[in-house]
């Protein structure tokens, strides 16, 4: 069903008189012509900036990440290939460009650390230099990093392994401008007796803040646990550098089960999907003190605190999101109570990983607390939706179905389909503001689409 306020409507602008530069940042054309103009910009425009990554808070700021590269991604690019743009109101700027100026400009970056366009009151930084994450600096230092790898992981000890820095490459995986970043590092180690040489590669997550300790506790509780079960894995921790704010993490075997093509996702994927699920929910025991006890509430809060970001974004979207508030904030109240555990607080095909011989992957704990767990399963249902709008799969419905029957096979609960739908509903909230942070061109209509899939699920 199209959204009637869309009709025919293919791209929505975004009006916002505090930020002047935003139009020319969520048009990557426009900006790699700005940045080209200033100066020691025009080596960072030999190739397309493709935007991938958008965070806008009205009035105050908006982000926007890039790869330079038509055609890249993080399975082709370093994360040098990397650049971000932020937009200031007038107040925050001069105080925002003064500090970049005296921030030293990395050598190996590629560029100078910062280029202002002063006139639309934007930054652009490129990878490493990020603003709020001092220790990216290694991931285009290779000695350096080979010198840390060698130091922190037992298994390649200096004295028995070469760790190849010449081969050494960073990828970004994920990357939030000032919030976090997922690296995968790779590269030969040379065995120093036999010559034998092996691909090896590790995963260093980044933050802006001190969560990387409670990470750091948190799975290395989850990577034993994990191992008793034997029923299902989750990486193993290496090493945590709290002056970076690096968290090193053993790569997984096995591929994920979104490869980046559409119809890659199988029943039998979503079958393994929910077993895994509910292995995770029963067996797995909740670490004393590392996590939150987060309510319902707490989270239908969170997810009306999103809808109205989405109101802001478009006006026209205000009287769906003032239904669909309703509709969350009645049901909420009718749920059976619900049973405590661990939940991963983002759950969905991306998460997990599938290798013969061994049991699934599962990973990413950054939002995990403990609360109801059917949470976790409207998560799911919720991205089969998302994954159906962008094109990446045909018939979500049978996915669901899949998921939800291996799930209630093993956990042997039988979960009331209102609570399910429920869920659903709350974390497709969450995600309609997706196709926007992905700058998809008829974000608006997306949006439009997802939020009719919310209200049904509420009906």
């Amino acid at each position: 069903m199209i959204h009637p306020i869309i009709g025919a409507r293919t791209r929505a602008t975004i009006h916002d008189p505090s930020l002047p530069g935003i139009h020319m940042m969520l048009d990557g054309k426009a900006l790699a012509r700005a940045v080209s103009n200033t100066a020691g910009g025009a080596s960072w425009v030999e190739a397309e900036w493709v935007p991938f990554y958008v965070r806008y808070k009205p009035g105050t700021s908006c982000v926007v990440a890039y790869r330079r590269g038509k055609d890249s991604s993080p399975e082709s690019e370093t994360a040098d290939s990397i650049v971000y743009a932020k937009c200031f109101t007038k107040e925050s700027y001069d105080t925002a460009a003064r500090k970049a100026r005296r921030a030293t400009a990395d050598p190996d970056s590629g560029g100078p650390g910062v280029l202002e366009i002063s006139d639309s009151r934007i930054l652009v930084r490129g990878l490493p230099n990020d603003a709020e994450m001092s220790g990216l600096d290694v991931v285009v230092r290779p000695k350096k990093l080979q010198r840390i790898l060698h130091e922190v992981d037992p298994d390649y000890p200096k004295a028995d392994w070469r760790l190849s820095d010449r081969r050494l490459r960073c990828y970004a995986v994920r990357y939030k401008p000032e919030k976090r970043a997922v690296i995968r590092v790779s590269t030969k180690a040379i065995q120093r007796h036999s010559s034998q040489r092996i691909p090896v590669s590790w995963f260093a997550r980044f933050y802006a803040d001190t969560r990387g300790q409670k990470q750091y506790d948190l799975m290395r509780h989850l990577s034993a646990a994990s191992h008793e079960l034997g029923t299902l894995r989750t990486p193993s921790v290496i090493h945590y550098d709290p002056n970076r704010h690096m968290l090193l993490l053993e790569s997984l075997p096995g591929q994920p089960f979104t490869p980046p093509h559409s119809g890659g996702l199988t029943e039998g994927h979503m079958a393994i999907a929910g077993t895994t699920l509910a292995q995770f929910h029963l067996l797995m025991p909740a670490p004393s003190g590392l996590l939150l006890n987060r309510s319902t509430k707490d989270i239908v809060d969170e997810a009306l605190a999103a809808g109205r970001y989405l109101r802001r974004l478009h006006a026209d979207l205000a009287g769906t999101l003032a239904n669909i508030e309703t509709k969350i904030e009645r049901k909420m109240f009718d749920l059976p109570e619900s049973r405590i555990s661990m939940v991963h607080g983002d759950f969905h095909p991306g998460q997990l990983l599938i290798s013969d011989g061994a049991p699934p992957g599962l990973l990413d704990f950054d939002r995990s607390y403990l609360g109801d767990g059917v949470a976790d399963v409207g998560n799911l249902c919720a991205h089969t939706i998302l994954m159906e709008e962008e094109g990446r799969v045909a018939d979500g419905a049978k996915l669901r179905d899949s998921f939800l029957q291996a799930y209630t096979r093993e956990s042997k609960i039988e979960i009331e389909p209102s609570q399910i739908l429920f869920w659903t509903a709350v974390n497709l909230l969450f995600l309609a503001a997706r196709p926007f942070r992905n700058l998809r061109p008829q974000w608006v209509e997306s949006t439009g689409r997802m939020l009719d899939a919310c209200l049904k699920s509420l009906a």
